[in-house]
C-alpha cells in the first residue's frame, strides 16, 4: 500500500490550478463532468440558505445595531432614535421611540446616574452583578425588589454608608459571618459577611471622600 503526498497530484497550499491538476482533470473529464451540474446545484442552495438566515437574522436585529448602539455606550439619546427609525426594519424596535418612551426613560436615567461618580459605578456593578449571579436563589425570592436593577427602589441605585447597609441586610437575613466547613455542616452560609463588605467599602473609599463611606478592616 503506497501513501502519496497531497503534491502528487498537484494540489498546492495556496489553492492554485497547477499544471499537474489541470492534466488530471482533462484525463477524467468524461468521470465528474457528469456529477458537476448536481454540486453545484448542492453549493447553490447551501449558498441561498445562508443569504437567508443573513436576511432573516437583519429583519430582526440589523448588523449595525451592535456596532452603533451596542458598542456606543455614550450614545445620546436623538441618536438612538434616529437610528432606529431609519435603519432598523425591525417594527418592534422602531415602535420603542414612541410606545415604549417611559423604558427608554428609566434606561437613559439609569446611565445617567452611574455617570454621576465613579463610586456610583462601582456601587451600581457591585449589586447589578449580584443580582444576576443570585437572582434565583430562594432567599432572595422575597426581595427581588430590593436587588432587580429594574426595580426603582434597587439598592443598586442608593449608595449607603457601612453601618446603613449591614443593618439592611441583617433586616433580609442576608448578613452572617465568613462561611466555613462547620457553618456549610450546620447552617446555610449567609451572602454576605464582613470580607465581602470591607472589600467593596475598601475599593469605594478610594473613589470618594472618606467621609462619605465607612471602610471596617
Amino acid at each position: 500500500q503506497a501513501v502519496m503526498g497531497h503534491d502528487h497530484l498537484g494540489l498546492r497550499d495556496d489553492m492554485e490550478e497547477s499544471l499537474q491538476l489541470q492534466h488530471i482533470f482533462q484525463v477524467a473529464e468524461s468521470g465528474w463532468t457528469t456529477y458537476l451540474p448536481t454540486l453545484l446545484g448542492v453549493h447553490n442552495e447551501y449558498r441561498l440558505r445562508l443569504i437567508k438566515s443573513f436576511d432573516d437574522a437583519n429583519c430582526i436585529l440589523g448588523n449595525g445595531f451592535w456596532y452603533y448602539v451596542y458598542n456606543n455606550q455614550n450614545l445620546p439619546r436623538e441618536a438612538l432614535e434616529r437610528y432606529l427609525l431609519n435603519f432598523e426594519g425591525n417594527p418592534m424596535l422602531k415602535s420603542l421611540c414612541t410606545e415604549h418612551t417611559a423604558a427608554l426613560n428609566f434606561l437613559y436615567k439609569r446611565m445617567d446616574y452611574v455617570r454621576l461618580h465613579p463610586a456610583m459605578q462601582l456601587w451600581y456593578t457591585f449589586w447589578d452583578d449580584f443580582y444576576f449571579q443570585n437572582k434565583d436563589m430562594t432567599v432572595l425570592q422575597s426581595y427581588d425588589s430590593d436587588f432587580n436593577p429594574r426595580s426603582g427602589k434597587s439598592v443598586c441605585y442608593c449608595v449607603m454608608k457601612r453601618d446603613v447597609l449591614e443593618e439592611w441586610l441583617e433586616e433580609r437575613k442576608l448578613l452572617g459571618t465568613k462561611p466555613s466547613v462547620l457553618m456549610n455542616l450546620t447552617c446555610s452560609p449567609y451572602l454576605f459577611h464582613d470580607g465581602i463588605l470591607s472589600s467593596l467599602y475598601g475599593r469605594l473609599a478610594k473613589l470618594t471622600n472618606s467621609d462619605h463611606v465607612e471602610v471596617r478592616v
